[in-house]
C-alpha cells in the first residue's frame, strides 16, 4: 500500500440477502445485482490493490461443499485478483497486484459452482 507499508482495508461489502450466485453477481454493501454499473465503486486516489479477502456462509439447508469465486474488475474488465472460498464460514485471501488510478471504477463479482443459497462478504486491500 505505498510507502506507509502497512495494509489497510480500502473497501468492503457483503451481507444482505442470500442468493445462489450460480451466475455472476456484482456485489455492493448489503446488496448484489446482475448489472455492473449499479455496484461499481469509485477509486478516490492512485493505489495498488494487493489482497481480496472473501468469506461465505451457506444458508442452513445448503450444500456445505460449494465453492464461490470472487473477482476484482476494474473499468469493466476482469483482473487477475481473485479469492476462492472453498469452505462454509471460513475466510480466504487472494493476492496479486492491480494498480488503479483516481477516477477508475471497480466492482467485485461472486460466482458459485452450485445453486445453494449463501451469504457473501469481501474486503479489498
Amino acid at each position: 500500500m505505498g510507502p506507509q507499508g502497512e495494509a489497510r482495508v480500502l473497501f468492503e461489502g457483503g451481507g444482505g440477502s442470500a442468493d445462489n450466485f450460480n451466475s455472476p453477481q456484482y456485489l455492493g454493501d448489503r446488496t448484489h445485482n446482475t448489472t455492473e454499473p449499479h455496484m461499481q465503486y469509485l477509486v478516490p486516489e492512485n493505489t495498488t490493490f494487493t489482497k481480496l479477502v472473501c468469506r461465505t456462509q451457506l444458508v442452513w439447508n445448503g450444500n456445505q461443499a460449494g465453492t464461490t469465486v470472487f473477482r476484482l474488475r476494474v473499468n469493466g474488465v476482469n483482473t487477475s485478483l481473485i479469492c476462492t472460498a472453498t469452505a462454509n464460514g471460513a475466510g480466504f485471501t487472494g493476492s496479486g497486484s492491480v494498480p488503479v488510478q483516481a477516477g477508475d471504477v471497480f466492482s467485485i463479482t461472486a460466482d458459485a459452482d452450485n445453486s445453494s443459497s449463501r451469504y457473501v462478504w469481501w474486503a479489498l486491500y
